[in-house]
């Protein structure tokens, strides 16, 4: 069976539409970019973490689940996947700035024995909310793009920081999409 192409994966979802049936489609609401007060964890940061056997162990599932995910079932099912996780940790408390930098600081430590993340901002996102579901953290996904020369992003979010990037960088695109 064809693997469906990423324009087709997003006319399926719903976030384009062919143009001839952009009148029937509904408006676009814009998505806000939020205010940023700074990042969590830069990689110069990342030998700081105190690394666990269980850190290790749920940097492994999440990537591998992140890998397969995004290979075989799509963009639309790591979208729907972010979704559910950030409702069924609705009532999870948030973790305080340094024990949330402490995670993100080990997964920045450990991704590299997974996956290179040049090229991957989607991929790397995506484990990163994996990892830190299962810590019961909710993280924002959100999805920036900037025109001339076109560019498209991926980064995390948690509360006005960001996880995975620097806020000079993501201010650079224009949320389209947040989850």
């Amino acid at each position: 069976m064809p693997r469906e192409s990423p324009i087709a994966q997003l006319l399926h979802s719903g976030l384009l539409v062919e143009l001839d049936k952009a009148r029937e489609a509904k408006a676009a609401t814009p998505v806000t970019a939020s205010h940023l007060a700074g990042e969590i964890c830069l990689p110069s940061l990342a030998p700081r973490a105190t690394l666990r056997p269980h850190h290790v162990r749920n940097v492994a599932r999440a990537s591998i689940t992140a890998m397969t995910t995004l290979k075989w079932r799509g963009l639309a099912s790591v979208i729907a996947r972010m979704r559910h996780q950030n409702q069924s940790h609705g009532a999870a408390e948030a973790p305080d700035r340094e024990a949330l930098s402490q995670l993100v600081c080990t997964f920045a430590l450990l991704r590299p024995f997974f996956f290179a993340s040049r090229d991957r901002c989607l991929l790397t996102a995506f484990a990163l909310s994996e990892f830190l579901s299962r810590y019961r953290v909710r993280a924002q996904c959100v999805i920036g793009v900037h025109a001339r020369p076109f560019g498209a992003h991926c980064w995390l979010e948690h509360e006005n920081f960001v996880l995975n990037d620097t806020v000079e960088r993501v201010r650079r695109y224009a949320p389209i999409l947040r989850v």
